[in-house]
């Protein structure tokens, strides 16, 4: 049997990057929903011009 040595900091610098890569993911997902809307009000103003 195969035993891995885990000490503490490598398990706190896994949990940071858990964080830094779910934070980017949540601005991600934002940016994009903020160009859906904008999008959308876009094409609504321009259908309203013509």
């Amino acid at each position: 049997m195969m035993f891995i040595h885990v000490t503490q900091s490598s398990i706190g610098r896994k949990g940071l990057l858990y964080t830094i890569a779910s934070i980017g993911l949540m601005i991600n997902f934002g940016a994009f929903v903020a160009l859906l809307i904008f999008g959308i009000l876009q094409i609504v103003n321009n259908d309203k011009k013509k």
